[in-house]
């Protein structure tokens, strides 16, 4: 019987692991880049977005190219100290990377961004701007 037992949990074990092989790989690769202010300084916490080329970006819809596969992620996060970042685990497909800090203003990657399955993908600098209109607000200290 326990031979039984054993030789069953064997092939379980064989049959789960074949299985496994037989799922299809998610393809997905990293995102990378540094945020920079007008006065080409780092930005540390600067908030950033990766969000699909076709949703984000209505002029990449002329330029063709493949969003990722729906739904779309949603891939949030911030700069380090340095100001830079790195998303890793990206779906294949094409980007745009946003970046704000209050204060410090927004900007965007000029172009979409193609991932490729393991591979890395440059974002270069981004410089955060302030709109026009806007101004950075200073809070006294005590």
């Amino acid at each position: 019987m326990l031979l039984l037992a054993a030789g069953l949990l064997v092939g379980f074990a064989a049959l789960n692991a074949w299985a496994a092989d037989d799922a299809p790989a998610k393809e997905t690769g990293t995102v990378i880049g540094k945020v920079i202010d007008s006065d080409n300084n780092p930005v540390s916490s600067a908030v950033i977005d990766v969000l699909a080329a076709k949703a984000s970006h209505p002029t990449t819809s002329a330029a063709g190219g493949d969003a990722p596969k729906s739904p779309a992620p949603r891939i949030h996060g911030r700069t380090g100290q340095d100001g830079t970042f790195k998303f890793e685990n990206v779906p294949v497909g094409k980007y745009i990377v946003n970046a704000h800090r209050e204060g410090k203003g927004g900007g965007h990657t000029k172009e979409p961004l193609e991932v490729k399955a393991n591979e890395t993908v440059d974002a270069g600098t981004i410089t955060l701007q302030m709109r026009p209109g806007s101004h950075a607000t200073t809070v006294p200290s005590k």
